[in-house]
């Protein structure tokens, strides 16, 4: 498949939609603009670099931020089809990740730059914020896709 991690949505609601199938959408569109695969990568790390090692900790934050711009800027893009990288699909993700990150701590306590209130904030903000900014791509019912401006 290519572009999995291109945001879209569809330009017509279906009829008689088969029972779940809402939630379905709602979850695909969610896995596009969490970065569960960085988080994964990032924690799977963070984990094995001793306590003691804060500048480790901080270029490991790094490197995971640069994996997920450059997996999304692939992963966005669709040269069959002729459309470059999405926006978007690059910025939200790569915001959500600095968001997890800070609201866990990480390397912004080694940084004494972490405050768990403003993490918990800013996770809520951006939960409740997200799904109303990025809309993505109108996907037409032939499978092409229009741009529509709204979340680019």
């Amino acid at each position: 498949m290519s572009a999995p991690y291109r945001i879209r949505r569809r330009s017509v609601t279906r009829v008689g939609r088969t029972p779940g199938e809402d939630v379905k959408e709602h979850l695909d569109h969610m896995m596009r603009v969490i970065p569960g695969d960085v988080l994964a990568l990032y924690l799977m790390g963070y984990a094995a670099i001793p306590r003691d090692e804060a500048a480790g900790r901080v270029v490991w934050f790094g490197i995971c931020l640069v994996v997920l711009v450059v997996v999304r800027i692939f992963g966005t893009a669709d040269p069959a089809a002729g459309l470059p990288p999405q926006p978007v699909g690059v910025i939200v993700p790569a915001v959500a990740f600095v968001v997890w990150v800070y609201a866990t701590g990480g390397p912004f306590e080694d940084l004494h730059i972490a405050v768990g209130w403003v993490g918990a904030l800013a996770v809520f903000l951006t939960s409740f914020a997200v799904p109303y900014l990025v809309q993505g791509e109108i996907e037409e019912e032939d499978g092409s896709e229009e741009r529509d401006g709204g979340g680019e």
